[in-house]
C-alpha cells in the first residue's frame, strides 16, 4: 500500500499542467481526499471528473487566489471538508517577460502576488493542520529561482522569494515532522510553455522537454518517502539543455 494512502491534499494550479498531473497522480497513490483550486472553473471540473473516476471525494474551488478572499475561502473550505490535511501543493503561478526599465510595478506586483504572496498565505492559513498532521508542503517553482536571468526580473524575484520561503519554513518545520519540497524547473512540457514558445519562436516542439507527468513522479516519489527521509529540493530541466 503506497504510504499516501488515506492522505488528504490541496493542489492549486489544478486546472491544467503540472498542477492537474499531480492531482491524477495523488489519486492514483490513494489519496482520499482531495481540494483542487484554479481560476478556469470549467477546466478546473475536467480534472475533479478525471480523479473522482477513482472514487475519490473531490472538491473544485475556482477563485482568484491572488486575492486575500480568494485565499481564506479555499482555506476555509478545505477545512469545513477535511478538516487537516496532509499534503499542500502550490503548483498555481504566472510569467510575465520584460526588462526593468519596461515593465510596470503593477506587473511586478501581480506576479509577486500569484508566485510568492499567495503560496504564502495559503501556507499561513492552513499551517496549524498540516502541523497535527505532520504533514508535506510542496512548492512548485523555477529554475529562475536559483538562476536570475536578463528580462524577467519581476518573475526571478518572485520565485527567488519563494525558495527562500520554503526554505525558511522547511527549518522552523523540522521540529513538527512537516517536510518542506522544492522543485526547481526549467522548461517543461505544459501549456504555459507551449504558450511562451509560440510567442518566442513560432513552434512548439513538447517532445523535447521533460512532460507534467515526469514532475508529478518525482513530486510523489518525494512525497513518498519514509517518515526519516526529506528530499529538500529537486532540479529538472530538458537533457539538452545540459549539453
Amino acid at each position: 500500500m503506497s504510504r499516501l494512502a488515506r492522505k488528504t491534499a490541496l493542489v492549486t494550479g489544478a486546472s491544467s499542467g503540472i498542477g492537474a498531473a499531480l492531482a491524477v497522480r495523488l489519486v492514483a497513490e490513494g489519496v482520499s481526499g482531495l481540494v483542487l483550486a484554479g481560476r478556469d472553473a470549467a477546466r478546473l471540473e475536467e480534472t475533479a471528473g478525471r480523479c473522482q473516476r477513482h472514487g475519490v471525494e473531490v472538491v473544485p474551488h475556482a477563485s482568484d487566489l491572488a486575492t486575500s478572499t480568494g485565499v481564506a475561502s479555499l482555506a476555509e473550505s478545505a477545512r469545513s471538508v477535511f478538516g487537516a490535511l496532509d499534503i499542500l501543493v502550490h503548483a498555481a503561478g504566472v510569467f510575465g517577460a520584460g526588462a526593468v526599465a519596461t515593465t510596470e510595478p503593477e506587473e511586478f506586483e501581480r506576479q509577486w502576488r500569484v508566485n510568492t504572496w499567495s503560496p504564502y498565505a495559503l501556507t499561513h492559513a492552513l499551517l496549524p493542520g498540516l502541523k497535527s498532521r505532520r504533514g508535506q508542503i510542496v512548492f512548485v517553482n523555477s529554475g529562475a529561482g536559483a538562476h536570475a536571468l536578463p528580462n524577467c526580473s519581476a518573475y526571478c524575484a518572485s520565485k527567488f522569494a519563494l525558495r527562500a520561503v520554503a526554505d525558511s519554513l522547511r527549518q522552523e518545520l523540522a521540529p513538527d515532522g512537516v517536510r518542506v519540497l522544492s522543485a526547481m524547473l526549467g522548461k517543461i512540457a505544459t501549456p504555459m510553455q507551449e504558450r511562451l514558445q509560440m510567442q518566442r519562436a513560432g513552434a512548439y516542439h513538447p517532445e523535447q522537454y521533460p512532460s507534467a507527468e515526469d514532475v508529478a513522479e518525482l513530486v510523489i516519489a518525494a512525497l513518498a518517502l519514509p517518515a526519516n527521509a526529506e528530499l529538500l529540493e529537486f532540479s529538472l530541466r530538458p537533457q539538452y539543455e545540459g549539453r
